[in-house]
């Protein structure tokens, strides 16, 4: 899939090396879920495929490419902006906000279309950097005096339910007439236009006197794409580069004479059909990071009205045993700010006996100190993972080990693979996750496999996701006095003229 998502799906069957071009629905048949989302995968992987073929890694139309980095030094600068008289009165408003606080280094966002690796991003408003719906503001965002940045576009896709969905402003996912059932969930394409700060003298650049140092940075920035990612970028964007592979065991003990369970070669011992989901909670290389799991996919999820110091208050506390909570259990504390900057916060467990009436519950401990609002869609999400005799969690997690099996439940086991004599250590990031399907029936888990003589043994492979794909937009510089310049020799977005422009000569 590789975006977030953790919703309550069967499983994943979309592999793209099967090049498959369409799913069939046969007559009289059950219909799943997986066979729906494959064949939405199929057509998206294939126009986004079409797009990067003909676009390239990335690029914007030449008449309406966006994000246009325009600085904003004082607030008559609003008046030259081709938009209507209420929108420039409420960015006025928002520069006036800002200049009475920390914020004031700060820019405009133009308006327009841009593709990245396929992916269309749309910017339907003038924005501020430090203004933008799905990229929270921080003090690590700021902008410092004296400094030069590359400013990029950081996209990826994150799974909406409707909890997170949920407006008084504008109708939500769920449909009213069917007393608003939970039936789909969404899949929505995040951009988040960030900075990080430009090292000149790792970028090997020309000897050329004639050209300004925004200039030069920008045409190296333009010629070489990868020095971005590999160079610029390798300080503040680090993938996931972990392996883990998965397989279900035979328990010690087990009785074969036990016509109660299934078949005594059977492995996977649990009475459903699960999608168990391994994430990797806090970031780093083995002994630092930690990771969670859920044999629902994460999709376990409650809506927050309050948060106290030990309690918090539910909208609802699940539709059944399978789906609520219990005492012991580990939650994490989520809401849309939290999704969107990657944080990763201690978990707490649940305590003592849950309020059904008043649908409270008890806290083991509390959850960090940060405030939550309604309109950032507060809920917690349920992680099965518990302490036993061979693990020992860390705020909730479990901390990575490589080179040993690590038991989830009922024979379901992972293994972190340990990198190759001379290679670097893994890294694991936070969001990175493993979906790994176990069916009753077969008592199996499904994974890929590989032949080692006449034993098919699991192999490792990378994260299934989040992926996340950047594309350099703007160099700009900050002077002494905290402005921003924007110069258009800083551009270093890719353009590209229409076919009607293509036809009538145009470049």
């Amino acid at each position: 899939m590789q975006g977030e998502f953790r919703g309550d799906f069967t499983r994943d069957t979309f592999n793209p090396s099967k090049q498959f071009l369409r799913v069939f629905m046969q007559q009289g048949r059950v219909q799943l879920d997986a066979d729906w989302n494959e064949q939405v995968s199929i057509l998206l992987d294939y126009v986004q495929t079409l797009a990067t073929d003909l676009i390239g890694p990335y690029g914007g139309p030449k008449d309406n490419c966006g994000f246009e980095i325009i600085a904003i030094a004082k607030i008559e600068d609003i008046d030259t902006l081709q938009i209507s008289k209420t929108e420039k009165d409420d960015l006025k408003a928002q520069f006036t906000k800002l200049s009475s606080s920390n914020d004031k280094i700060n820019f405009l966002i133009g308006t327009g279309h841009y593709y990245v690796h396929g992916k269309l991003c749309q910017n339907q408003k003038y924005v501020f950097y430090s203004g933008q719906a799905n990229y929270p503001f921080s003090a690590e965002e700021k902008l410092e005096a004296n400094q030069t940045y590359l400013v990029y576009l950081d996209v990826w896709e994150r799974h909406i339910s409707f909890v997170e969905d949920e407006s008084d402003l504008v109708p939500g996912i769920r449909e009213i007439a069917l007393g608003k059932a939970d039936t789909t969930t969404r899949s929505q394409l995040i951009w988040q236009l960030k900075v990080v700060p430009i090292i000149v003298a790792e970028l090997s650049l020309p000897e050329n006197g004639d050209q300004a140092l925004t200039q030069k940075i920008a045409g190296k920035v333009k010629t070489d794409p990868k020095i971005t990612l590999n160079t610029i970028l390798k300080g503040s964007v680090k993938p996931g580069t972990g392996l883990l592979k998965a397989q279900a065991k035979i328990p010690a003990g087990a009785d074969a004479n036990d016509l109660c369970t299934i078949s005594p070669d059977s492995r996977y011992r649990g009475a459903e059909n699960q999608l168990y989901r391994v994430e990797i909670h806090q970031s780093g290389e083995a002994g630092k990071a930690t990771f969670k799991w859920s044999r629902e996919n994460g999709s376990v999820i409650f809506p927050v009205q309050q948060v106290g110091d030990k309690t918090i208050t539910l909208g609802h506390l699940g539709w059944d045993d399978r789906f609520s909570l219990k005492t012991g259990d580990w939650v994490e504390l989520v809401d849309d700010n939290y999704e969107l900057q990657g944080l990763a916060k201690p978990l707490c467990q649940v305590d003592f006996t849950i309020d059904p009436m008043e649908m409270t519950v008890p806290l083991k401990n509390g959850f960090s100190p940060r405030s939550v609002s309604e309109q950032s869609h507060p809920l917690i999400r349920r992680w099965d993972q518990q302490e036993n005799s061979n693990i020992t969690l860390k705020d909730g997690t479990i901390p990575v080990v490589e080179g040993g099996w690590i038991d989830l439940e009922s024979g379901v086991e992972i293994y972190f693979s340990k990198p190759k004599e001379g290679a670097p250590a893994h890294f694991y990031a936070t969001g990175d996750y493993w979906l790994i399907p176990a069916r009753a029936a077969t008592g199996d888990v499904e994974w890929l496999q590989e032949r080692e003589g006449n034993t098919l043994v699991p192999i490792t492979v990378p994260p299934h996701g989040v992926e996340h794909h950047y594309a350099p937009m703007w160099i700009i510089s900050v002077n002494a006095d905290g402005n921003v310049t924007a110069e258009a020799e800083g551009d270093c977005r890719c353009q590209f003229p229409n076919l009607c422009q293509l036809n009538q000569g145009q470049s």
